[in-house]
């Protein structure tokens, strides 16, 4: 049995978050560049830093190895709900140029609206609060602590912040089976505001839309899959 039984993905679930997090602590001490199934398992800053800029480094399987890859295509099925057709279109699994070229969409568009967000937050917070009773724990959860990422992510999309429902309807569910649907369920609803073209109003979705206007950025083919990954971003990683 391996030293690091822990690093498969059938024990990747919330409930065992403490012995991962005491794996991967002792990943970093004892083995921090770590050879697992046909991958290099990083955990320190440093390597990783220096690992994402090395242009000699990339996201391609050679196809010999892939009969090693078990535990990576596992990881891959719970992250991007069973659909392996979309790997090459989210920018994150992708090389330069393509990867370059999503990330700095995101980036400049996250920039322009850094100035904004502190009255954003206060505003949407200024609402909820005003329709709950504060000292009531089950108010405060459902009518604060829930909604509160999925309308952020909202206006940050450019949607309208009533649409947080979206959110939390497709990924309120934490297996992996109410993931995939969740993926599912948003891919349409995403679509659909994209479909608006120019009436669309200022936010990632605008951008990323408008990226796809530009010489050498992201393709039509990646525009949908790369707003599904933003929402997943913006709402999955913060929600309660």
């Amino acid at each position: 049995m391996s030293d690091y039984e822990l690093l498969r993905s059938n024990h990747l679930d919330p409930s065992r978050d403490h012995e991962q997090l005491a794996m991967l602590v002792r990943l970093q001490r004892e083995s921090p560049l770590y050879w697992h199934q046909g991958v290099w398992v990083l955990t320190r800053h440093a390597d990783v830093f220096t690992a994402l800029r090395e242009k000699r480094l990339v996201n391609r399987v050679v196809g010999a190895d892939s009969k090693d890859l078990s535990f990576v295509r596992k990881i891959m099925k719970v992250i991007k709900g069973h659909r392996e057709h979309d790997k090459k279109h989210w920018f994150h699994y992708a090389d330069r140029p393509y990867h370059a070229d999503v990330r700095m969409i995101m980036k400049d568009e996250l920039t322009r609206q850094m100035p904004d967000l502190r009255q954003l937050f206060r505003s949407i917070a200024d609402e909820l609060l005003e329709k709950i009773d504060c000292r009531d724990e089950k108010s405060l959860q459902k009518g604060f602590v829930e909604p509160f990422p999925a309308m952020v992510a909202a206006e940050l999309m450019g949607l309208p912040r009533e649409r947080w429902r979206w959110f939390d309807e497709c990924f309120g569910g934490r297996n992996d089976d109410g993931f995939a649907s969740g993926l599912n369920r948003i891919e349409p609803l995403l679509g659909q505001s994209l479909a608006k073209g120019g009436e669309l109003p200022p936010g990632m979705i605008s951008a990323l839309s408008d990226g796809c206007k530009a010489d050498n950025l992201m393709s039509e083919e990646g525009l949908l899959p790369n707003c599904v990954l933003f929402a997943l971003a913006a709402y999955v990683n913060t929600r309660p």
